[in-house]
């Protein structure tokens, strides 16, 4: 059984730029079950964005942050396991573009991502317009498909949603100032862990709707059931999450991950 590919994901082969690079999984980039974790995956997307943009001359390369993402695991990458990692652009909006990212292993691994990245002016921290060397760097790739910021998760906690503080510490703070991207990613390994999940044939949505303070003491709120499966036989089962900021009483971010529901 394989993920269920997001209407987002384009074809690996289509037309305009696309960047490449190889690397291998390292040691601290997995879990003791030797699975490649989530927040790894977002910090070699996010190398790879910086290092695409880079290598094309833009310099506006550092001044995007994440506004939503969907990772699609079929195999999960090992420990030493070669990548072939594959970036391009899916999506392109006034202020804000779809990247799409693949990672496609030496022994069978299959990791696809997009993230919608908002450009920003670092002054004023207000979405900024995209540079028309964006655009003639990218569009071609994305084929004519918009990119959205538009958020789906309902951010409510439910309330039979399971409790535990999560603070956010100095280490997950990157150059600008923020928590990085791939630290949201971090408690929802935690889930993950304590619900003794695979990530085998996993699909995980993370929405960012509010930007998180440093030394920020959060709270993780989760609730893991089942969605119907649609063709499959089975349920497919369904952990939603909340990171939430007691002291404001705002949702920092939510989360949506769904796997097959094996008896």
């Amino acid at each position: 059984m394989t993920s269920k590919i997001p209407t987002e994901f384009l074809h690996l082969d289509g037309p305009g730029r696309r960047f490449v690079t190889k690397r291998h999984v390292r040691l601290g980039d997995v879990d003791p079950s030797d699975q490649l974790r989530f927040d790894a995956i977002g910090r070699y997307a996010q190398d790879l964005a910086n290092d695409d943009a880079l290598d094309a001359g833009l310099q506006e390369s550092l001044n995007f942050v994440v506004r939503k993402t969907v990772i699609a695991i079929d195999t999960p990458p090992s420990f030493r396991e070669p990548l072939t990692c594959t970036t391009f652009c899916n999506g392109v909006g006034g202020r804000w573009a779809g990247r799409q990212s693949v990672f496609r292993g030496g022994h069978g691994a299959l990791v696809t991502m997009s993230a919608v990245w908002v450009h920003v002016d670092t002054e004023t921290g207000r979405p900024k317009k995209l540079s028309d060397g964006f655009h003639e760097t990218f569009d071609e790739s994305a084929q004519g498909q918009k990119a959205s910021i538009k958020l789906l998760h309902d951010p409510t906690v439910t309330d039979d949603a399971e409790s535990m503080p999560w603070p956010f510490r100095w280490a997950d703070l990157d150059l600008l100032g923020h928590v990085n991207n791939a630290a949201y990613w971090r408690p929802i390994e935690q889930l993950i862990r304590q619900h003794r999940l695979s990530r085998q044939s996993m699909t995980a949505e993370l929405e960012y709707r509010s930007p998180t303070p440093p030394d920020t003491m959060a709270t993780l709120r989760s609730q893991l059931g089942t969605v119907p499966g649609g063709s499959e036989d089975s349920d497919t089962a369904e952990l939603r999450v909340w990171i939430v900021d007691e002291a404001s009483a705002t949702t920092l971010a939510t989360a949506r991950i769904t796997f097959p529901n094996n008896p």
